[in-house]
């Protein structure tokens, strides 16, 4: 009877060893890559859904009732209470920004916080002219009807940090 030698059996379980090493790390960068793109989906989800809910409101908005932080973090605005009625009334007023904690925040009435989106990094708001930001420090920007959103969304996944910009024109009421 033949059987196999030592050396034999070793080598078989060395390459076998390969075999599963290699399968074990294609699958751990296939992991990697799935969590990877699914916080990055999440991502984009949050941002967007803040961005459409600040873009709907601030459309409702007049320019003379909008007021930018000199940093333009933050960004407050009064919308219609009633557009069938003259004169036209107005809602208290609705207030946007990052707060410490990375969270894009609503305050509508001013007071009341609610958390639009996680994992917000940064949200500036400007007066958008045609061709840049118009300076609300040092220009006078009431004429202008445009404001123009800029959100980072930043997230880590498993050692990756994921990142996600969005950028809106909104045109607001000019009557």
């Amino acid at each position: 009877m033949k059987a196999f030698t030592l050396i034999e059996l070793m080598i078989s379980a060395f390459i076998l060893l390969l075999i599963i090493g290699g399968i074990f790390s294609i699958m751990n960068i296939a992991n990697l890559d799935w969590y990877s793109e699914v916080g990055l989906l999440n991502l984009h989800q949050q941002a967007r859904q803040a961005m459409h809910g600040m873009v709907r409101e601030l459309r409702q908005s007049k320019s003379q009732n909008i007021t930018i932080a000199s940093d333009g973090r933050e960004i407050q605005f009064l919308v219609p209470n009633n557009i069938t009625t003259t004169p036209i009334t107005y809602y208290q007023p609705i207030k946007y920004y990052v707060n410490a904690n990375n969270q894009a925040i609503r305050e509508h009435p001013l007071g009341t916080a609610a958390v639009l989106a996680n994992n917000i990094k940064n949200i500036n708001f400007c007066f958008w002219d045609g061709s840049g930001c118009c300076d609300i420090l040092s220009e006078d920007c009431s004429w202008i009807n445009v404001v123009q959103i800029d959100l980072e969304a930043e997230k880590n996944v498993r050692q990756k940090v994921l990142n996600f910009d969005v950028t809106e024109k909104v045109k607001v009421r000019n009557e």
